[in-house]
């Protein structure tokens, strides 16, 4: 139990750090309440293009999200052997 523990633990930091989405929830208020282009975002939403490309994400997400799924077929196909008849 104490080797799996220590696996557990040994948690890699590979690739990049996660962005705090309150953050990136704050920074698109901001941006639509002045109206002001990303780049004028201020320092303290940190860098305007990861904020930019997460709101943009988002956005897209929520998109796919809201569309309506296919329906689900109420009648099974039937089978019809190949013969002379059909």
């Amino acid at each position: 139990m104490g080797r799996a523990r220590a696996s557990v633990s040994a948690v890699k930091a590979t690739g990049r750090p996660p962005v705090d989405r309150r953050t990136v929830v704050e920074a698109t208020a901001w941006r639509f309440r002045t109206g002001a282009p990303w780049r004028d975002l201020p320092e303290q939403f940190g860098n305007w293009n990861t904020q930019q490309a997460q709101a943009v994400a988002r956005a897209r997400n929520a998109i796919r999200q809201d569309r309506p799924q296919p329906p689900l077929r109420s009648v099974p196909r039937r089978h019809t052997p190949l013969g002379p008849g059909l």
